[in-house]
């Protein structure tokens, strides 16, 4: 039986399935499922008994002598199971008191070690700077020294005897627990959600102890097992040459020391000791390498693969006059599906579609909708587990759908070629760009290693990279997103194939470059008569680029239609929803209105750059703001300006959009007015006060009143926290209310974005993306702010939740008065929610209007631009405004048109 997959839409306000409710049952189902990991359990279970029931299990007393000759250095005997030593003690009873000591000095080393180094490399980690690289060469020193040589000054200073022994290993180790809480702090301290702390108001300690910790304690568990084990054979090696625990200690290493001393005499005495801390420390590293497979996710089972249903009519059946005039790419009655333990999942059900030659199809959908696995099918690049179970996919009549991979490495790249959405993930990150075209050209071209060259920089050029011939050698990090997705267009055109299946190829990219890529790839399919399946869940470059568009859902193709047709008469509901959601066919009411009055030519549409908010007092007042970014060296390092001469002001219950392509320094600004970036230059005032002036320390009433909505909502909330602890933290931080209140409070601002009680002790993994962005706007209005900074809060969620996340915004707006800096990089995007429209480019302020004003009278060449690239609400236009930015294009590479 087969399962549809819930659309994305449908998950707010309802309850996560049980399976995936709590990350720990399933990290422990992950662990327990090892059956190494259940051994290594075991026996450390049996060492833990005997070191707490040492008394009660030993048979005789550890420490009780026996002199006479007979009872010592027994071997194994009925009285004595594992004979006794060279004072006659009871070895076994030794050993189980031993298991103490094993254990205490295991546990105990690593908990210094912990406690010593973890702080070290949370504070060097976070403050970066001098701090990281003067005390990182102690650290370096420190990890260099000899670790014998640690613990026989430390023994020598202390003198023998168990705390003295733990806390030398714990010296050796902490050290390598500085290293990695080093190196972790500095990959989490560049997160989102250590900026929204930030902004909270959260102090420093409380950002390393209770955002950053938490993150650190898989690692750290992880490789305090491992340490254990290493603990207890340095006790060993020390007790074994004598400057370790007392010998009257009954410890495993000093019946191994004396072991060796009596190998003549007694060779079993070094059996027992031998084996408990082999099996002790291997079980350590085993429950080690437990944890880290079992926080890895689960693994891959082995699964059936999935059986396709005989019956669809490929070519062999089909006329001569059939094949000349079939389509490039057709998909008949497809059904992929997903084989697991529980049984088989569809993930898409009877999908039919064509493209014909030269033709651009739109595959739209909201994510989750089987846009990808379609691709994925079509290409065939599915996983283990998923195949096609049904129908046929045919390339020029040839059913492909039953090839294997080799069969199917002559069809990709060779007749079909694919262009993914991030160019810097499929690009190989070690080869230059020259490498891995010259390997496409050679792989289906057949041409020599010279041929190869020249033909690489030919398409380099083609496809818009400038000086093509010296860039081969260039890797693909050298490259911008833009310039980097040209190169995965050309890889794809190497080899002149039939068929291209772009897959959010532009979906990563600013609108600008966007329009370039949507341009370029229009441009090739006119020069080479590409067909070209495009997969988006944006309507405007369905509007853009494409002649037919193909609407799935839940797996399913629900609409396929001409792109006027579907533009005009949409015949499905969720069609209707999608494009009622398109931000472009918006305006807010007092949006409307102003057009009108800018229609009828009774009002100028808004202030220009030299005007303010208005005669109301701003409340944020930007003047003449500088940026800069300094390249840290030895000798200081020299600064780079990226925002100069900025200024704008934001009025109570105003919304200004800052809108400009990849960086043009739009997020830096919004960064400087939340203090997370130093300013240069200029003033920023907020209600009259300079905010530069604040020094080092921002006041806990600036970030009260001045929150932050940031871009990825998964990024910008602590992944090792349940979301209600991101809104309790930062009521605590600021003094409002018990726990009891706060925890009401933040019931409160749930309900007002839309959430449910049921969401607050979840974890962000465990939220779509629609309900992470509500709780991050939760977080922001819990303290009540008078300013709300959003950097692109919605940029990454799909069209539909967009527009919800949009009409929840101006609601909360309507009801609290709150002022918004809206910052975004798609005109379209922002015309539905802002007062006014400021333009950014190359670090300037080139325009600043009214929202409505700007989008009929713009002045700036540079808004012109941007509003020739931003994605349309409909197809009518498409030639001329391409016609627009091609002249746009061809006038800036001439130099006609200004720079700010």
């Amino acid at each position: 039986m087969t399962h549809p997959t819930p659309p994305k839409t449908q998950v707010l306000g309802v309850p996560t399935p049980l399976g995936q409710q709590r990350q720990r049952p399933a990290f422990l189902r992950r662990f327990l499922a090892q059956p190494a990991t259940l051994l290594s359990l075991a026996w450390l279970l049996i060492v833990v008994l005997c070191a707490v029931f040492a008394s009660a299990l030993a048979p005789y007393d550890p420490l009780e002598n026996q002199f006479t000759p007979d009872a010592l250095l027994q071997g194994p005997s009925a009285e004595h199971w594992l004979g006794t030593d060279d004072n006659g003690r009871d070895v076994l009873s030794r050993m189980i008191f031993g298991a103490r000591i094993a254990l205490l000095v295991g546990l105990g080393s690593v908990l210094i070690a912990i406690l010593i180094g973890v702080p070290i490399g949370l504070l060097l980690g976070y403050r970066g700077g001098w701090w990281d690289r003067i005390g990182t060469r102690f650290v370096d020193i420190l990890d260099a020294l000899p670790g014998l040589l640690v613990a026989v000054a430390v023994i020598a200073i202390l003198g023998r005897g168990l705390p003295a022994l733990m806390l030398a290993i714990g010296l050796i180790f902490a050290m390598n627990f500085a290293r990695m809480t080093r190196a972790i702090t500095l990959t989490e301290r560049g997160k989102m959600y250590i900026d929204a702390a930030k902004v909270s108001g959260l102090r420093e300690v409380s950002i390393l102890f209770q955002q950053i910790l938490p993150n650190l304690i898989g690692p750290l568990v992880i490789q305090g097992a491992v340490l254990t084990g290493s603990a207890i054979i340095i006790e060993s090696m020390l007790s074994f040459l004598g400057i370790g625990l007392q010998s009257a200690v009954p410890s495993w290493g000093g019946l191994l020391g004396l072991a060796a001393a009596k190998l003549a005499v007694q060779p079993f005495l070094a059996i027992p000791p031998g084996i408990a801390i082999v099996l002790t420390v291997l079980s350590f590293n085993m429950i080690g390498d437990g944890i880290n497979d079992a926080l890895a996710g689960e693994k891959r089972k082995l699964v059936r693969p999935v059986k396709r249903v005989a019956g669809a009519r490929t070519a062999d059946s089909a006329t001569i006059s059939d094949v000349v005039s079939s389509p490039v790419l057709e998909v008949r009655d497809l059904e992929v599906a997903l084989n697991t333990p529980e049984g088989t999942r569809s993930l898409v059900r009877d999908v039919n579609l064509t493209v014909r030659r030269g033709e651009i199809v739109g595959l739209i959908g909201e994510s989750g909708s089987g846009k990808s696995t379609l691709a994925r099918a079509i290409l065939g690049l599915m996983q283990p587990g998923i195949g096609v179970a049904r129908g046929a996919i045919l390339l020029d009549g040839e059913d492909i759908a039953g090839l294997g991979e080799k069969d199917l490495r002559g069809i990709r790249g060779a007749r079909m070629a694919a262009i993914f959405q991030d160019p810097m993930a499929s690009l190989s990150p070690v080869h230059s760009v020259g490498q891995q075209l010259c390997e496409t050209l050679r792989t289906h071209a057949k041409l020599t290693k010279p041929e190869a060259r020249a033909r690489a920089a030919e398409l380099l050029t083609r496809v818009g990279v400038a000086n093509a011939a010296q860039r081969l050698d260039d890797y693909p990090h050298q490259f911008s997103g833009g310039m980097a997705q040209r190169v995965a267009i050309a890889i794809a055109i190497a080899s002149n194939p039939e068929l291209i299946i772009a897959d959010e190829a532009t979906s990563a990219l600013d609108v600008t470059t966007q329009a370039q890529v949507l341009d370029l790839l229009l441009e090739l399919r006119d020069e080479m008569g590409l067909s070209i399946l495009f997969i988006t869940h944006g309507l405007g470059v369905a509007a853009e680029a494409c002649d037919r568009v193909v609407v799935m859902y839940q797996g399913e193709v629900v609409e396929t239609a001409g792109v006027w047709e579907l533009f005009d008469r949409p015949q499905h509901e969720y069609t209707a929803r999608l494009l009622a959601a398109n931000p472009a066919l918006h305006m807010s009411e007092r949006a409307t209105a102003q057009a009108m009055l800018v229609r009828d030519g009774n009002v100028s549409g808004g202030p220009r750059a030299d005007d303010g908010a208005g005669d109301a007092v701003p409340l944020l007042r930007v003047r003449d703001l500088a940026l800069a970014y300094r390249t840290p060296s030895l000798l200081g390092g020299a600064s780079k300006p990226v925002v100069e001469g900025v200024s704008f002001d934001i009025a109570p219950g105003e919304t200004l959009g800052l809108v400009g392509e990849s960086g043009s320094g739009k997020s830096t600004t919004g960064r400087a007015i939340l203090r997370l970036l130093p300013v240069a230059g200029g003033t920023i005032e907020f209600q009259g006060t300079d905010i530069t002036s604040f020094g080092a320390h921002t006041p806990l009433s600036y970030r009260k009143h001045v929150q932050a909505v940031f871009q990825d909502p998964s990024m910008s909330l602590n992944p090792q926290q349940p979301v209600a602890a991101a809104l309790t933290a930062a009521l605590a931080r600021h003094g409002i209310g018990d726990r009891a209140e706060r925890e009401h409070l933040a019931e409160v601002a749930f309900a007002q974005v839309g959430l449910t009680t049921d969401h607050l002790a979840r974890r962000p993994a465990e939220l779509s993306g629609g309900q992470q962005q509500r709780v991050a706007i939760a977080r922001a209005l819990v303290l009540r702010p008078q300013l709300v900074v959003c950097d692109e809060a919605v940029s990454a969620l799909d069209l539909l939740t967009q527009r919800q996340i949009i009409d929840l915004l101006a609601q909360l707006q309507e009801e609290t008065g709150i002022s918004y800096l809206f910052i975004a990089h798609d005109l379209g995007l922002v015309r539905n929610i802002c007062d006014r429209i400021a333009v950014m480019r190359l670090g300037k302020l080139v325009e600043l209007a009214g929202t409505e004003r700007l989008f009929n009278a713009p002045e700036h060449p540079y808004t012109k631009r941007l509003l020739g690239a931003t994605p349309a609400d409909h197809p009518e236009g498409r030639e001329e405004r391409r016609r627009i930015r091609t002249d746009y294009a061809l006038a800036h590479a001439s130099g006609q048109i200004p720079t700010p």
